[in-house]
């Protein structure tokens, strides 16, 4: 039937229900309902407080534990540092309540902040145009802060002076992304590059390559020394792990045993086990490196391990979309620990019956 097909009365009658004012919608009740995990960029234990840990996420947020990393909140805002990634915390060796952060932008650039409160609050430092991948504080040098960028090495050698562009002209010395300050030797400082190693010996102010052993297409993500063995370093890298027994000199490469080669994490406890965390699991040795064996799943992508020196046996991996795993037995055996971090990539949502299933990028 057509409307011009109705009555007068029916058609006004049909009219007037079509002008009712629709009826308000349910209000929708919604809870939290926390997804523990993400994807944790850099850890850092606090030099007196092996209890206190503090986790930096790629969305920009910062978890505070407070019992060495089985559980996580935030020290403040839910997102104190939006469009950046946390690349890097250190605590300052001068001043071991003073937490430092290098940021990577999200669209580009980079900053890098401080917290004296444990991140509850955070101050910029400075802001710049290339992404900081790693940042350094010099032991008896207070105010000198060195950074690793997509430029290279900067150097601030006091408080409130200007950054001085260290590897300026040093062909090669570029995407620098991870760096050592020698604990006995501040002037010494290795930058690993995403080909090579340098070395300066002077505080940064001349390099050389130190080639000689390391294979030309190869990214060092980090750089440790081996506690208790003067001028012995440890390098991970895109093609497995070398170590050096000369300061970074030399090098010797070590693969028999790790089946994943890229390889952005290691520790070198204490004593003397060493941990490589690679994008398909977590490594160990205990022969110096001669030989590894995986010890947690292949399916688990490392992006940084840590640990407290006075409690070696305590050591977290923070992991790309999988939160924190942590061990209890010196990197023997690892589990989750990521209650309280609530920043895992939601890919997909389900909805079934009285159920609501939700995918999470691990």
């Amino acid at each position: 039937m057509r409307f011009e097909d109705l009555s007068a009365g029916a058609a006004a009658a049909l009219l007037s229900l079509l002008l009712l004012p629709l009826a308000p919608p349910v209000a929708a009740e919604w809870r939290v309902e926390p997804l523990y995990g993400g994807e944790v960029r850099s850890l850092a234990f606090a030099p007196e407080d092996p209890d206190l840990v503090l986790a930096g996420t790629s969305a920009g947020q910062v978890y505070r534990s407070r019992d060495g990393g089985r559980t996580w909140g935030p020290p403040g805002r839910s997102f104190p540092l939006p469009g950046w990634t946390v690349a890097s915390l250190h605590f300052d060796e001068n001043d071991p309540g003073r937490l430092w952060a290098g940021l990577r932008g999200v669209w580009g650039g980079g900053a890098v902040v401080r917290s004296d409160d444990f991140g509850t609050t955070w101050e910029t430092v400075t802001r710049r145009r290339d992404g900081v991948f790693v940042l350094r504080t010099v032991r008896g040098r207070p105010g000198t802060l060195v950074l690793g960028t997509d430029s290279g090495v900067w150097i601030r050698r006091n408080v409130g002076g200007e950054w001085e562009h260290s590897s300026r002209g040093v062909p090669g010395l570029v995407e620098v992304s991870s760096l050592l300050v020698d604990s006995e030797d501040p002037l010494r400082i290795l930058a690993g590059t995403f080909r090579r190693a340098f070395r300066s010996d002077d505080g940064g102010r001349t390099w050389r390559g130190v080639f000689d052993g390391m294979r030309l297409d190869t990214q060092l993500f980090s750089l440790q020394e081996v506690p208790g063995k003067r001028d012995t370093y440890w390098a991970s890298t895109c093609g497995w792990v070398y170590r050096s027994e000369d300061g970074g000199l030399t090098w010797k490469r070590f693969r028999d045993g790790l089946a994943q080669r890229r390889t952005p994490g290691f520790q070198a406890l204490s004593g003397g086990r060493l941990l490589a965390g690679t994008v398909a699991g977590i490594y160990l040795s205990d022969d110096d490196g001669q030989t590894w064996s995986l010890t947690t799943r292949n399916d688990l992508s490392i992006h940084a391990l840590a640990h407290h020196p006075r409690r070696p046996e305590i050591v977290l991996a923070g992991t790309e979309g999988s939160g924190v795993w942590r061990s209890e037995d010196g990197g023997t055996t690892f589990r989750p620990a990521s209650r309280g971090l609530t920043a895992p990539r939601v890919g997909a949502l389900a909805a079934g019956p009285g159920t609501l299933r939700a995918a999470v990028v691990h």
